[in-house]
């Protein structure tokens, strides 16, 4: 009971500097300073978990691109051999298969893009209860790279298409 009348007396002197918003400090009760470390450390581990969970999407996410531009060769070999009997020279044809795998990165990486943007929105909105900041830098960065790997994976898996004639190319993927 005496520590506790004594804490009471000199309550105004028992305490920390707590930062504020705009670099102003405030004179705080020690209790009040340990629960915001507790809050600073529970974030920091929220934070790492949300970041782990970003990284396993993405790789689980590359691996499923590569596996459907891959499943999708003998779709390709057909639209080739279609093209190539109708007149269409090689570059045409990797032409349009350069603007179909463009667009195919496109769309994936918005709607990723976009799921992943309205989740952190909706986290920070309802869950954090702070205001939600996005910065457009890695955004356009995690754009441009999807929409590259797609290309690039759709390139490699397309590679000597256009090679062989029509007709052997039908006899020796069926």
């Amino acid at each position: 009971a005496g520590a506790a009348a004594e804490r009471e007396r000199h309550g105004a002197l028992d305490g920390v500097l707590l930062p504020r918003e705009g670099g102003a400090v405030v004179w705080g009760d020690r209790g009040q300073s340990r629960c915001r470390l507790r809050r600073d450390a529970v974030l920091d581990n929220v934070t790492f978990v949300i970041r782990t969970m970003a990284l396993f999407s993405i790789i689980t996410g590359l691996v499923v691109l590569v596996g459907a531009v891959i499943s999708s060769r003998y779709q390709r070999i057909r639209e080739s051999v279609l093209l190539r009997t109708l007149g269409a020279s090689r570059i045409q044809i990797r032409k349009i298969m350069a603007i179909e795998y463009l667009f195919l990165g496109f769309f994936a990486a918005v709607t990723g893009l976009f799921l992943a943007i309205l989740s952190s929105w909706a986290l920070s909105y309802f869950f954090f209860e702070t205001e939600f900041v996005m910065e457009l830098q890695p955004v356009v960065i995690v754009l441009c790279v999807v929409v590259g790997l797609t290309m690039l994976i759709g390139a490699v898996s397309s590679r000597g298409l256009t090679n062989r004639p029509p007709l052997e190319s039908l006899r020796a993927e069926v």
